[in-house]
């Protein structure tokens, strides 16, 4: 099968199945969102039940319209909340006939008890009236039969949210999975085999170019680059072939004009293969950007209900939720720096002339309560809109390593043409043999910077802007002094 047929036909498998679980995702999420209002509507009704219960008895023991008024204010409003209750299962509607039920027989109780009241003003004690006692039970009886049957209804429409959520969350796992499919797919059945083959041709190409005629190249498989190699081989044994006299050299000089217009040929196809892996190469970042779009809004949605579920816990609970709940935030955190380094190497730059003073400054207000100490003066430097993220990577991890006593200066002079800027702080230092190692992808050193990704994104930041940074002891010779972090940026 060519290559570009199977290209294709994986593009297109793959691309139908990312759509169907995106898909799978939103819809479940639909759900999700009609399943919570369902929930809280059931508890809301709940509430109402036992508000019904306790304006009955206050109504009962005191007789006074504004009783009998308030009464029939939650009714009603009880009345409503129910109507939106859309019961999904047998249980559920049961439930629901249940209330409905139990509501009309305490609204044809109340009924009954009102004009007995109005016309007669008897006993301020309904326990003195038996018939007004019965009344007053089978009242009691319908309110706690409708709270029960609410609350009941809030657990079961409670437990199919826990269903439902975690469905969400195989779907988004096997959306990343089948992502991730598609790329390992692609690498070891397009791009790896067409490399090797290439590799194969080159090599092939140079020994028959030193002279060795008998040598053969390989023929792997029937596709574009399997042509290409018995084009190969059917141009050496046509120079094998090669004889003395012009007959012969003529007839070989057409042969090498035919196999070189197949070789151009085949050059085409090759650049033509190369642009549909190209084009591969783009969807495929399609799909990345996307991918992260869905995971962020994912992780965004589950610290929301972890935040929300904090408040309910207590105890070792409530501190394993709120790890959870900083795991999620410094994943949402890796996240935003993976989009701000893919955008800095998929974008041009639009350098114009920015007041660092002004960036400092903001950035040092968002720690008010850390020592941070400014000098410097007024500065235009080159750079774009993603400058505060390096003071937001410096400062922050200034106050983060440094500890609650530890004091931050951000200082910057000029120096032939540049701007010169320096944060340094009191903390624990960086040793010298990590002074170089602490900017690279994924190096968890002693002051663990961002899991790898916060002083990398500082680093190609200050090179995008014509700079560069190092870091130095802050007391010469002394790195448990605390730590100097020094960049330059060229003067607009």
């Amino acid at each position: 099968m060519k290559i570009r047929t199977q290209l294709i036909i994986s593009t297109v498998v793959f691309g139908l199945v990312l759509l169907i679980i995106a898909v799978s995702v939103v819809v479940t999420d639909q759900q999700l969102d009609h399943l919570n209002r369902q929930e809280q509507i059931a508890s809301t009704l709940a509430q109402e039940a036992n508000d019904l219960s306790y304006l009955s008895t206050e109504y009962l023991l005191y007789r006074e319209d504004l009783q009998r008024t308030r009464w029939e204010s939650v009714y009603t409003s009880f009345s409503s909340d129910l109507s939106e209750i859309d019961p999904q299962t047998p249980e559920q509607q049961a439930l629901v006939t249940n209330i409905q039920g139990n509501q009309n027989r305490l609204k044809e109780i109340f009924d009954n008890v009102v004009p007995v009241y109005t016309t007669s003003p008897g006993s301020p004690d309904p326990a003195a009236d038996p018939a007004l006692g019965v009344l007053w039970s089978r009242m009691a009886v319908q309110t706690q039969g409708m709270g029960a049957d609410a609350t009941q209804l809030a657990r079961i429409i409670h437990q199919e949210t826990g269903q439902l959520e975690l469905a969400s969350n195989l779907l988004v796992f096997a959306l990343m999975g089948t992502f991730a499919a598609y790329l390992f797919t692609s690498y070891f059945l397009f791009y790896r085999r067409t490399l090797v083959a290439i590799e194969s041709l080159q090599t092939g190409a140079r020994i028959i170019g030193s002279g060795n005629l008998d040598y053969a190249i390989v023929e792997t498989a029937d596709d574009e680059i399997g042509e290409l190699s018995r084009s190969f081989n059917r141009m050496t044994a046509d120079l094998k072939g090669i004889t003395a006299s012009k007959a012969d050299l003529e007839r070989e000089v057409a042969e090498r004009k035919r196999a070189e217009e197949t070789l151009v040929r085949r050059t085409d196809d090759l650049i033509r293969l190369n642009r549909d892996l190209e084009s591969a190469h783009r969807e495929a970042n399609l799909y990345l950007d996307i991918l992260t779009h869905d995971i962020g809004n994912t992780e965004n949605v589950s610290n929301l209900y972890t935040e929300l579920l904090i408040d309910t816990m207590d105890g070792e609970a409530a501190g394993y939720v709120e790890k959870l709940r900083r795991s999620i935030t410094k994943s949402i955190e890796i996240l935003g720096t993976v989009s701000k380094i893919r955008r800095i190497h998929h974008g041009l730059p639009e350098i114009r002339a920015v007041e660092l003073d002004a960036v400092i400054r903001e950035e040092a207000g968002h720690y008010p309560d850390s020592s941070i100490r400014y000098e410097g003066a007024p500065y235009l430097v080159r750079a774009d809109d993603l400058l505060p993220e390096i003071f937001a990577n410096l400062i922050g991890n200034a106050v983060k390593h440094g500890g609650p006593d530890a004091a931050i200066t951000v200082r910057t002079e000029e120096e032939n043409g540049f701007v010169r800027v320096t944060v340094e702080d009191t903390g624990p230092g960086v040793p010298d043999e990590e002074k170089e190692a602490i900017f690279h992808r994924y190096e968890q050193k002693k002051r663990g910077v961002g899991e790898g990704l916060g002083l990398y994104l500082v680093q190609i930041l200050v090179e995008r802007y014509g700079g560069r940074i190092w870091v130095e002891d802050r007391v010469p010779g002394h790195p448990e002094e605390g730590a100097a972090f020094r960049f330059t940026l060229e003067k607009a």
